[in-house]
């Protein structure tokens, strides 16, 4: 018995394997990847307003920014988007992205807190 159970728990861990083998290698035809971007987000608003607005667009699997850093981790269908247009939303949203500068609108348009890096509290009327 005790035989039968040891080879029970070895199948079932090589089946585990297997289905994390083919996820991921699923995962890599599929043409999904990970960047990593460097922005000038400095807030919780700025994370929640990156992160959604990312979330929103095709082809986007998930998004996330670490405020502490500004960097942010974007998981991504490389058949439906490239690092540039990832960067490109980011401007657009009026931060800057990597080397891709801010859009000088969009910035001027975000909530004074999210514009001087720095400058937020949690006495400035936000949640962050």
């Amino acid at each position: 018995m005790k035989k039968i159970i040891t080879n029970i728990k070895r199948n079932n861990k090589t089946i585990v394997f297997t289905l994390l083998f083919m996820l991921f290698g699923f995962s890599a035809i599929a043409g999904n990847k990970t960047v990593k971007i460097k922005t000038s987000a400095v807030c919780g608003m700025c994370k929640d307003r990156i992160e959604s607005s990312l979330n929103k667009i095709d082809g986007s699997k998930k998004t996330m920014l670490i405020v502490e850093t500004g960097v942010l981790l974007v998981k991504y269908n490389t058949k439906k988007l490239s690092e540039m247009d990832i960067k490109i939303a980011i401007s657009d949203l009026g931060y800057s992205a990597d080397d891709l500068p801010k859009n000088e609108i969009a910035y001027n348009n975000l909530p004074a807190c999210c514009q001087k890096t720095g400058s937020c509290s949690s006495n400035d009327g936000h949640d962050h």
